[in-house]
């Protein structure tokens, strides 16, 4: 066997290999998101997602010169209390901003903010951004519907 042949079934398999890793990672994440998580531990020893409410902890930082929220996407199950919490780490206050929930709040430099979010209906995606400084990265909240 020619040594192009060696090269081109060792880069074929590496790529493919990593195919298959992606889309077994993907099919994982489907499968957590539309039959909830089954864990018996921190939830209150419940079945599915908790139901006492989430408590969700957002970080507006600047990265490589970009403001951005971490993290820049956020799953929750509908019908269930959430609470956001936002950490202003830059040196200049940051907008926070969701046109859907009517929500526009200003978090000062260094400072934390909390926020209650209304009940949410699920399979919804609402932008997060910066009323400040438009140019800024959004990020997303995304609702599902949770177990009834």
């Amino acid at each position: 066997m020619t040594r192009s042949r060696i090269e081109f079934r060792w880069a074929t398999g590496r790529l493919l290999g990593g195919l298959a890793r992606a889309i077994t990672g993907l099919l994982g994440v489907f499968v957590l998101l539309l039959l909830g998580c089954d864990y018996h531990g921190g939830h209150g020893n419940a079945m599915g997602f908790a139901s006492a409410g989430w408590d969700v902890e957002i970080i507006s930082a600047k990265i490589g010169g970009k403001n951005v929220f971490i993290p820049s996407t956020i799953a929750v199950a509908d019908h269930n209390p959430v609470t956001l919490t936002i950490f202003n780490t830059t040196d200049t206050p940051h907008g926070f901003a969701i046109d859907e929930l009517g929500i526009r709040e200003v978090i000062p430099s260094g400072e934390e903010t909390r926020i209650e979010l209304p009940k949410l209906e699920g399979h919804k995606i609402l932008k997060i951004y910066c009323q400040l400084h438009p140019p800024h990265r959004s990020a997303t909240l995304v609702v599902f519907r949770g177990p009834r």
